[in-house]
């Protein structure tokens, strides 16, 4: 009786099998595990402790890296920077690079000293900071920095009568060092881009204004959705971007968000805003008031008055009827992000820090930066515009979920492992079938 002889699925097909689920596997899970830590759920560059201190930490090193670049030595870059900015007039920028020094002058001599100097500090925070930088100026930069923070009080001896609110100027006896520099064609004109809040003072940087008012906003809507007397054609003298966000900031928004809008509406006058960042305001502010609407409304609303100036209420209501719940959300969002950064620098240094956004994700970045670097962030993106947004950091946060899919990459990675091994070494350990001649084998068989 012949016996059937079992066939089992060979050991490479099972290899094969378990290794190729494995591979899915990793895949799937690798997928979900990126998607929790970058996901659209997640908000990207939180401003969070975290995300803030290691956002710093990038702003020093590409500090430290500027100052070396070139021939000359870090303080020889730095001095020269700063020299560069104080004959700009840019305050701002100056103050940036001050406060970049522990990092510019690196760890050589000059940057050791420094940082000596600082320890030993009666001085807290900033202040400390930038008295202690200026003293590795050479003293011509020196003199004129000292001469562009002097308030205009001290420079021209005049004095203020807090009681009764008048000034008169007093002759000092001794005129200090400031008085016996010469003062230049910028510093007579009284301007307050040459005369800063003097150091260990906190400078108001006030409200950012340049929407216009009401009486302006309807002057224009007239102009605007009305046909010009000549042509049935409407007015094309109005800029329709910038009278529509004037409009939605006047209307609609918080002042938060209406001082974010000025500094889009001044970046985009002088020209500064990147082309993609441009179109993409372009679409929030067009979806949150769609023009041809607006236009049809304030046709409608303005067909039997010819009183513009009085018409605040109308062109509210215009404005109101149009307005698009959701679109004008994410609008109001943007601008006051915006204005997160105006109130970290300056609404002059938000338009340079502007400059280099390019997308919502950019915007998210630079705010970042700017509240982990203040100044010194207007500095960086002043030298190093190229590669500024990159020093923004996010952190990703360690969920119970994130854990899991991590852990279970890492055993199909070490199951793939393992497999590859054990195939590996059966290759080579195999036994080999031994060749034998068939006159052997005809002699091993039973005769008939």
């Amino acid at each position: 009786m012949s016996r059937r002889r079992k066939h089992r699925l060979p050991f490479a097909a099972l290899t094969a099998l378990a290794f190729n689920a494995s591979l899915g596997l990793t895949a799937y899970v690798g997928a979900h595990a990126v998607n929790n830590a970058y996901g659209r759920d997640r908000p990207q560059y939180e401003a969070s402790y975290e995300a803030v201190e290691a956002t710093r930490r990038e702003i020093d090193k590409r500090f430290a890296r500027l100052s070396a670049q070139g021939d000359e030595s870090p303080k020889e870059t730095w001095s020269s920077y700063v020299r560069e900015e104080l004959d700009a007039g840019d305050m701002t920028t100056v103050r940036g690079l001050l406060l970049a020094a522990p990092a510019m002058l690196g760890n050589g001599l000059d940057g050791q000293a420094l940082k000596a100097r600082l320890e030993v500090s009666e001085e807290e925070g900033e202040d400390a900071i930038l008295n202690a930088a200026l003293v590795y100026l050479p003293e011509d930069v020196q003199m004129r920095y000292e001469d562009l923070n002097t308030p205009i009080s001290e420079r021209y001896g005049l004095t203020v009568q807090p009681d009764t609110g008048q000034t008169e100027f007093v002759q000092s006896d001794q005129p200090d060092a400031s008085s016996s520099i010469a003062a230049g064609p910028d510093d007579l004109t009284g301007e307050p881009q040459a005369a800063p809040a003097p150091e260990g003072e906190v400078q108001d940087r006030g409200e950012f204004r340049v929407l216009g008012d009401m009486r302006d906003l309807a002057m224009q809507a007239a102009r605007w959705s009305r046909p010009s007397p000549a042509s049935s054609a409407v007015s094309d003298d109005v800029d329709e971007v910038s009278f529509i966000l004037s409009g939605i900031g006047l209307t609609l928004l918080d002042p938060q968000a209406q001082e974010g809008a000025s500094v889009v509406l001044s970046s985009r006058r002088a020209d500064r805003l990147n082309e993609r960042f441009e179109t993409y305001m372009e679409r929030r502010i067009f979806k949150a008031a769609p023009p041809d609407r607006l236009r049809e409304e304030l046709a409608g609303r303005l067909r039997d008055s010819f009183e513009f100036v009085s018409n605040s209420e109308v062109i509210s209501a215009a404005f109101r009827a149009v307005a698009d719940p959701g679109a004008l959300k994410g609008l109001n969002e943007d601008l006051r992000i915006i204005q997160d950064i105006v109130e970290q620098t300056s609404a002059m240094s938000a338009v340079t820090i502007l400059s280099s956004v390019r997308s919502s994700a950019d915007l998210h970045r630079a705010r970042l930066i700017a509240l982990a670097g203040g100044d010194r962030a207007v500095a960086l993106a002043r030298y190093d515009e190229t590669h500024f947004l990159e020093s923004a950091r996010t952190i990703i946060p360690w969920s119970h979920a994130l854990r899991l899919q991590l852990a279970g990459i890492a055993a199909s990675l070490c199951l793939m492992t393992v497999l590859a091994l054990n195939v590996l070494w059966r290759s080579f350990t195999r036994t080999r079938p031994v060749r034998r001649s068939a006159i052997y084998a005809l002699q091993e068989a039973p005769a008939l």
